[in-house]
């Protein structure tokens, strides 16, 4: 049986791959819900990662030019933000 931590990275996961694939946090939340039930992460929970993946999608998607001289440090799940660092 799978722990409670693997079943949050599995769930992370999923939220991941349905976002890049465009469907939005309510869909997504709805989706899961109806597989894992009453293991399934909270809406809120669901809306955090979808907003995390995004960003970090959008960030990565970025060409390294914009990038110079700046270091991308790591994503505040307090504000959702992304810092730029003068390296």
């Amino acid at each position: 049986m799978a722990t409670s931590n693997d079943l949050l990275i599995k769930q992370r996961s999923v939220i991941e791959f349905l976002a890049a694939e465009g469907c939005s946090a309510a869909n997504i939340h709805a989706r899961m819900k109806t597989v894992y039930s009453e293991m399934c992460i909270s809406d809120c929970a669901v809306r955090k990662w979808y907003r995390f993946h995004k960003i970090r999608r959008h960030y990565t998607s970025l060409p390294h030019s914009s990038f110079d001289g700046f270091e991308i440090t790591m994503f505040s799940f307090s504000s959702y933000r992304c810092s730029l660092i003068p390296v």
